[in-house]
């Protein structure tokens, strides 16, 4: 890798050396008021010299992104196996299916969070919550509830709606700090709440194990975070 990049580099100061000389033999008759026979041929190979350049560029930067785009399919495939294994029979063709119609030229393929958001809400694992807030009081708590098929003591959470001014308000400053309570009381019930940052302005979450949790943590990933990166 070290010797690649002195090639490069070396490659990259030739190349600036020869755009400069090429450009001081376009530019020269015209400052001197003279046109000598090279100049049409100086203009015209350093104009090709340009495209060629910039074919190059691209071509590097299109592969690049290619690549680092199979990365990253390949890292939420993973990712899946991890939220989804309770549901591994579904998610697998589920995921290959994505993995074809993304592999074909031309094909628009969404994004891997958001055919990881898409299973979730097939399988009806996630909750979407308008960045405002809750259209109807303690519906967060309603579905976890519902999701885990048992009441949750919500000592932090109860707190927070008896004591916070913005309880009730939909104007977005009391949703966080909901969330934040929330997931201090599932703490307790070795649970997590995991947000999926699809780019949309909404809340969108699965509630899962601590341990699947931390999981996925471990791949970094910005689009799958706790509430702490949440609000950062």
């Amino acid at each position: 890798p070290r010797m690649r990049t002195l090639l490069l580099l070396l490659l990259g100061l030739i190349a600036m050396w020869v755009l400069g000389a090429l450009g001081i033999l376009v530019l020269l008759p015209y400052i001197e008021g003279t046109y000598p026979e090279y100049a049409n041929w100086a203009t015209l190979a350093f104009i090709i010299l340009i495209g060629a350049v910039t074919v190059v560029l691209v071509t590097r930067s299109e592969a690049r992104e290619a690549q680092e785009l199979a990365k990253k399919r390949s890292q939420y495939q993973e990712i899946g196996k991890v939220i989804f294994s309770d549901h591994a029979d579904d998610f697998q063709p589920y995921y290959d299916a994505y993995l074809r119609k993304s592999g074909k030229k031309g094909a628009k393929a969404p994004t891997p969070i958001r055919v990881l958001h898409d299973f979730a809400e097939k399988k009806e694992r996630l909750l979407i919550i308008d960045w405002r807030g809750e259209e109807n009081e303690e519906e967060v708590e309603e579905y976890i509830e519902a999701q885990l098929g048992k009441q949750v003591p919500w000592m932090h959470t109860t707190e927070l709606r008896k004591t916070s001014t913005n309880a009730g308000a939909w104007d977005g400053k009391f949703i966080a700090p909901l969330f934040t309570a929330i997931d201090q009381d599932l703490k307790a019930l070795n649970k997590r709440l995991l947000f999926l940052v699809t780019g949309s302005d909404s809340f969108t979450f699965i509630v899962t194990d601590a341990t699947t949790f931390d999981r996925v943590m471990e791949f970094q990933s910005e689009e799958l975070v706790g509430i702490e990166k949440l609000k950062a």
